[in-house]
């Protein structure tokens, strides 16, 4: 803590130093002291100078003569003792001046530092604590009562704030291949009548399903094979008033279907919902899958 006032405890030492110096000289040279032997060294240097021997340096009194003779022609020894000690002051002040600005540059410096602080503290917080959203497959499922089946996912809040404005767009499509290009995976507008807007708290979720433009008979998925994709894109402010997304494409293998409603025969419709594939049978294929 001292450190920062070094200049002023230096300013203080330098003028208590010039003081005592100067004290010591009133003290030293009596006619600092006494006028009337500053008057008689004065009378003394203009009698040697009118006499030519004012250069005699060798005379003890030649420098004092000198020194009076130079500050008394015109004011006392108390007035030039005046002026020097003006001189050290204003001298003191511009060095005060300097290092008042640098205190000031330091100060400026601690200051921007703390705001950079402040932005990335408000930065990190504003990235911790937002609302996030994560998409996980929830299977491929015969509805009740019909033999149409569709593909679920979960849309969980991760994050620590509510997801709101949460707008959810799935689609289901069967392909004899795996898909490398997104273009085969198109979501369409995402403001179409099939958008959910919703609040979801943190640690809280919900189960969406697809369009139902995707559903597919499930005779169809049996003899077709190959697999079936779910994929999808969900938008939702993340707590701050930035909208955020997630996209998200799950794979399924039609082989690893449960084999159970084989058992059924082709025109049974179940009484509740049944799973065709389980969920956790789903790969996150390695193309439609992102987030911000």
């Amino acid at each position: 803590m001292l450190r920062g006032y070094r200049g002023a405890f230096f300013a203080i030492g330098l003028v208590a130093g010039i003081g005592l110096a100067l004290l010591f000289l009133v003290w030293a040279v009596p006619a600092f002291r006494e006028p009337e032997i500053a008057k008689e060294y004065y009378q003394n240097w203009e009698a040697a100078a009118r006499a030519e021997d004012y250069k005699n340096d060798q005379d003890p009194h030649f420098w004092v003569r000198e020194f009076y003779g130079f500050v008394y022609a015109e004011d006392s020894l108390a007035q030039w003792l005046m002026a020097a000690l003006g001189i050290a002051a204003t001298g003191i002040s511009l060095l005060a001046l300097v290092w008042l600005r640098r205190a000031w540059r330091e100060a400026k410096r601690s200051a921007d530092a703390a705001e950079r602080q402040i932005e990335d503290a408000a930065t990190r917080a504003k990235m911790e604590l937002r609302a996030y959203i994560a998409v996980s497959p929830r299977g491929i499922n015969q509805l009740i009562g019909n033999r149409d089946v569709m593909g679920h996912v979960e849309v969980s809040n991760v994050g620590q704030l509510p997801a709101r404005n949460v707008s959810v767009h799935v689609r289901m499509g069967l392909s004899d291949k795996r898909i490398d290009d997104l273009a085969e995976l198109p979501i369409g507008d995402d403001t179409a009548p099939s958008r959910v807007d919703r609040v979801i708290h943190p640690r809280a979720s919900l189960v969406q399903g697809c369009e139902e433009r995707d559903r597919e008979d499930i005779d169809t998925i049996v003899l077709k094979g190959g697999y079936i994709y779910v994929w999808g894109v969900v938008r939702y402010s993340d707590g701050h008033n930035e909208r955020r997304f997630t996209r998200f494409c799950h794979r399924y293998a039609v082989a690893s279907r449960n084999r159970t409603f084989d058992e059924d025969g082709p025109d049974f419709t179940p009484s509740e919902t049944r799973s065709i594939i389980d969920a956790e049978k789903a790969r996150y294929h390695q193309i439609g899958n992102d987030a911000d």
